[in-house]
């Protein structure tokens, strides 16, 4: 969760506007935000019956997330004459981000004996290039309500993901009597 542990975040961005002409327009802009997060976790579980406890685990773990976005947009408007105009929307966005966990988990009896344990290591690592690409024309015709609008859409979504998971399961050797 977002909310938990220490968090640094650093956003910037840049907005541009341009007449290139009085019936072309320019729009552009770019965002950055970096996030990183930290999270360290402890905590003790008790396994009750009644009001005998039978086992305790303990748990330990330490969380580190990055998320990197960027993000650009360029509009281009261009009035044809006082019915006709063309717009074309470019939006462009990268996205990187790494998540690595670790955990440490055992279990004891009553008579504090280990019972059980496990490490895990998880690591994610995610990285995305999204790209849009909209063109709309539009006409206004004399009657009033009477417009033609003409919109040609393109894109790509591309998204590569590694997920890496190690785990050690630890139990007692127990003799047999």
């Amino acid at each position: 969760r977002r909310s938990d542990g220490f968090v640094d975040t650093h956003v910037g961005g840049l907005n541009l506007n341009y007449e290139l002409s009085k019936k072309t327009k320019l729009h552009l802009n770019y965002f950055y935000n970096d996030l990183r997060q930290e999270v360290d976790r402890t905590a003790t579980l008790q396994n009750l019956l009644g009001e005998k406890t039978t086992a305790e685990t303990q748990q330990e773990s330490q969380q580190l997330s990055k998320n990197r976005n960027h993000r650009f947009n360029a509009e281009l408007r261009h009035k044809i004459d006082s019915t006709q105009d063309l717009k074309w929307r470019n939006d462009v966005s990268i996205i990187n981000s790494v998540v690595n966990r670790n955990t440490l988990s055992q279990t004891f009896d009553v008579d504090d004996i280990f019972r059980n344990g496990r490490t895990t290591d998880l690591q994610t690592q995610n990285q995305g290039l999204n790209f849009k690409s909209n063109l709309t024309y539009r006409k206004r015709f004399s009657k009033a309500g009477r417009a033609f609008v003409g919109n040609f859409k393109i894109g790509t979504f591309n998204r590569d993901r590694d997920n890496e998971v190690f785990s050690i399961n630890q139990f007692p050797d127990f003799e047999e009597e």
